[in-house]
């Protein structure tokens, strides 16, 4: 069930969105692929018929006569998650979707021709793990990825970048808490803890969890006093995070913090906290971005990696751009879809995406240039592949028990 807003946002009929009856059951859909919505009943065409014009909850279920809130509320919930309720402005999905100019078993075989020329390069995991220095000595963090020991919560989808390729719905401001008076914090680390013997690493992402200090530390405190083993890692842009609260995660059990540099466009202010407190406060400091041509602008021509190699940030993970299909409102969608960048087609278990052509290429290139300088920073290939060994090394690992985890780290946005 979602839960009330102190404001809701307007929202408008998706001009591409269908509608259709299958037997007794009405299909909605916002777009020519994705999620759909489905209802029994014909009454919530008189809601989303409100909708025709750009609106509040509260305004709509007033012109529709709809008298039981909470079943609105579920049903509009729905309706946004498929598409078909889009905020006024936003509607920009083709359909049907642009045709992708190849498929990812190319941009494998192009990397495996670069790899070939860096003897230096170290792979694991049937060479799906690509990395600088061996999965071994990567951050804690990393391998217990890898190894499919980890959880991810997400604090919440506030952030106050605006990442060029986020892949995450920027509507999205809150997350489902369980019902029972428990939280997703109690809920997750409950299950944590009886699956201990499985898990080996809890991050905390977003959005920006520096926007939700008190839920880290939360989260942080009681996974170290229960689970006194496991590392624990937060990811930010930085921008939001002040030496203070660096300090004050860092008391509270964080070991590893994980900065995305491109999401303020490598700010001198952002370096700045991180070589000067983050590597201070932190046993270890990674800096993930994507893997794109800015990125590589970055840490190349204008010489970031050197810097951040010689500030004592341990680790580089460069991320392949994933561009889902299903969220035109996502940044990475915004930017890339029909501006002619070229997309090519995502492996099949990411559902309906695309990535970058060039995105490994660039990988290939920070690769290359960090030993022509000698620089001693571990880097690891955070590519589309890797991220499939992960899956498959946590479906071995956990087998179904995971799913009940995932659905209270990671729940519906309300």
């Amino acid at each position: 069930m979602s839960p009330a807003h102190d404001e809701s946002p307007k929202l408008v009929i998706n001009p591409a969105a269908t509608v259709r009856w299958e037997g007794q059951t009405l299909v909605l859909a916002g777009f020519a692929e994705g999620p759909e919505a489905t209802a029994q009943d014909a009454a919530v065409l008189a809601l989303l018929h409100a909708f025709a014009q750009p609106s509040t909850f509260e305004e709509a279920v007033a012109r529709a006569g709809y008298r039981d809130g909470e079943e609105a509320r579920e049903i509009v919930s729905d309706l946004r998650q498929a598409g078909v309720l889009v905020p006024p402005g936003r509607v920009a999905t083709p359909s049907p979707l642009p045709a992708p100019a190849g498929h990812y078993e190319q941009l494998r075989q192009r990397a495996r021709r670069r790899w070939e020329a860096m003897p230096y390069l170290r792979f694991d995991d049937a060479r799906m793990t690509v990395s600088s220095c061996g999965k071994q000595q990567l951050s804690p963090g990393c391998i217990s990825c890898k190894e499919g020991g980890w959880i991810c919560f997400y604090a919440g989808f506030a952030c106050p970048a605006a990442g060029a390729v986020c892949p995450q719905s920027t509507e999205q401001k809150a997350l489902v808490e369980p019902d029972g008076g428990l939280s997703r914090v109690d809920v997750v680390l409950a299950a944590a803890k009886a699956s201990a013997h499985r898990v080996t690493g809890i991050s905390i992402s977003g959005g920006d969890p520096a926007l939700y200090p008190d839920l880290v530390g939360r989260l942080a405190s009681s996974a170290r006093r229960d689970l006194p083993g496991v590392h624990l890692w937060a990811y930010t842009s930085g921008l939001s995070l002040s030496p203070e609260e660096m300090a004050r995660w860092a008391g509270e059990g964080v070991d590893e913090l994980r900065v995305n540099l491109s999401a303020s466009g490598f700010a001198p202010a952002v370096m700045k906290k991180v070589a000067e407190h983050a590597v201070r406060l932190f046993r270890w400091v990674t800096v993930e971005v994507p893997a794109t041509a800015e990125t590589r602008e970055h840490l190349v021509t204008r010489g970031r990696l050197a810097e951040l190699s010689a500030a004592g940030v341990k680790q580089l993970n460069l991320c392949e751009v994933i561009i889902p299909a299903d969220k035109p409102d996502c940044p990475a969608y915004r930017n890339h879809v029909g501006d002619g960048a070229l997309l090519f087609e995502a492996p099949p278990e990411y559902g309906p995406a695309w990535t970058l052509g060039d995105s490994r290429q660039v990988t290939c290139d920070v690769f290359e240039h960090a030993h022509a300088k000698g620089l001693g920073i571990r880097i690891n290939d955070c590519s589309l592949d890797a991220k499939l060994a992960q899956g498959l090394s946590r479906q071995v690992r956990w087998g179904d028990d995971y799913a009940p985890i995932l659905r209270a780290a990671f729940p519906p946005a309300g």
